[in-house]
C-alpha cells in the first residue's frame, strides 16, 4: 500500500503523524512510505532520518495523492491551502479529526475520502497497525450491505 505523510499546516501544529523509526516498520511490512520534504522538521525528525528507514521524500502532492494519508490533523480546504484536493477519492485518511466538525467530515465524504478519527480506535497497538484500517472498513461496508440486503 502507498502511504502519504504530508506535513501538518495548521497554526501551531509541531507533530507528524509518522516518526521515521514508524515508517521503517512500515516499510518492513511491504508499504510504500511518502514523506513530504519537511514534514518531520517540526518534531525534531529530519527528511535524512525518513529516507534512512527507507521512506521516499515527496512533495505535498505526492503525499496527499496516497492510498492512505495519514495526517495529525484534517486536510485543509481553503483558499491558502487546499489538501483535500489533492487526494484521490476512494483514499483512506487516519488523523486526529474532530468528530464533532460536521461540516469537515461532510467536505470530506463529498470528496469519496473514507475517515477515521485516531482517537475512536481502541485496538491499535502500534502505529504500523494504521493500514489495517482501510481493510477493517471494507468488512465493515460488506457487513452493512449484508444486512441491508438481508432486511429486505
Amino acid at each position: 500500500m502507498l502511504i502519504g505523510v504530508p506535513l501538518e499546516t495548521a497554526a501551531g501544529e509541531t507533530r507528524v503523524a509518522v516518526t521515521p523509526e514508524t515508517a521503517k516498520k512500515l516499510i518492513a511490512q511491504g508499504h510504500t512510505v511518502r514523506v513530504q520534504s519537511g514534514a518531520g522538521v517540526a518534531a525534531s525528525a529530519t527528511d535524512a532520518a525518513y529516507e534512512a528507514a527507507g521512506a521516499q521524500i515527496t512533495d505535498r502532492a505526492g503525499a496527499l495523492s496516497a492510498e492512505l494519508v495519514l495526517k495529525v490533523k484534517s486536510p485543509r480546504s481553503d483558499a491558502d491551502c487546499d489538501e483535500l484536493g489533492l487526494m484521490k477519492s476512494g483514499s483512506a485518511l487516519v488523523g486526529m479529526l474532530n468528530p464533532f466538525d460536521t461540516d469537515n467530515l461532510a467536505r470530506l465524504a463529498a470528496a469519496g475520502i473514507d475517515h477515521t478519527e485516531l482517537q475512536a480506535v481502541s485496538d491499535i497497538d502500534e502505529p504500523a497497525d494504521l493500514v489495517h484500517l482501510p481493510a477493517r472498513w471494507q468488512r465493515q461496508e460488506s457487513d452493512a450491505k449484508g444486512k441491508d440486503n438481508s432486511e429486505r
